[in-house]
């Protein structure tokens, strides 16, 4: 479980879960069946977990982020179903975050 967390945290390139089985050497089943008994939540919530923190932690540091660029990187497939995924996750919108961002928060 330590080798998946660490994928799924630190390799920007893992953006599904079958990549973070992938490469944690599991199947998908196996994968969602260790993270779910040792962490309590899919592999899935792990990865977009690090896509937003990456994500609100680059607003902030450039009020001047493209939103749909942002979104198009992280591998979200359009800016409203980021949008939708960040205020879920953060509870606010990331054009709140990137306003806080560069009045010092």
């Amino acid at each position: 479980m330590n080798r998946v967390g660490a994928l799924a945290e630190g390799d920007d390139g893992i953006l599904r879960s079958a990549q973070l089985a992938e490469a944690s050497g599991l199947g998908i089943r196996a994968l969602e069946r260790l993270v779910a008994d040792f962490v309590g939540v899919s592999p899935k919530w792990l990865i977009e977990c690090r896509r937003i923190q990456w994500a609100a932690t680059t607003l902030r540091a450039d009020a001047r982020t493209d939103l749909s660029g942002l979104a198009a990187s992280l591998g979200y497939a359009d800016y409203p179903h980021f949008s939708r995924r960040y205020v879920s996750l953060l509870g606010e919108t990331p054009e709140a975050t990137r306003r806080r961002g560069g009045s010092g928060g």
